[in-house]
């Protein structure tokens, strides 16, 4: 499956890695494996990191906002910060950025496009 991820419970934070051709299917049972995880403190934050993305087959889109809210609501995340490298990348993190606020407004999402940039961003998180 092309989206692992890694809970580092020291600092409550998810760290996701897609990578290689993204389906939303892929998504979809990434989701599901992060609503299932018992090891996952609420609330975490979640960091995706495109890096490795090639890229992103946006056929079923539709299906992606059905498991947004279980996410949401079964994990209370405390925000999702997307770390992109390329303009592409930017491109498809905005896209998802704009899924997750249509389902909560109110949802903090963030995107670093440096690893500085990141680390001011968890920093104020953890902050708020």
């Amino acid at each position: 499956m092309p989206v692992v991820y890694v809970y580092e419970a020291s600092d409550n934070v998810l760290y996701v890695r897609p990578y290689g051709t993204l389906t939303v299917p892929d998504v979809l049972h990434y989701l599901e494996d992060v609503i299932n995880d018992q090891n996952i403190s609420s609330p975490a934050t979640e960091v995706v990191r495109f890096a490795d993305v090639e890229e992103f087959h946006i056929a079923g889109i539709r299906d992606l906002p059905r498991m947004l809210p279980r996410l949401l609501d079964e994990k209370k995340l405390r925000a999702t910060i997307f770390v992109t490298d390329s303009d592409v990348q930017f491109f498809i993190v905005r896209m998802m950025v704009m899924l997750l606020e249509l389902q909560d407004a109110g949802y903090p999402t963030r995107v670093a496009r440096s690893e500085d940039e990141l680390q001011r961003e968890l920093k104020q998180l953890t902050s708020e």
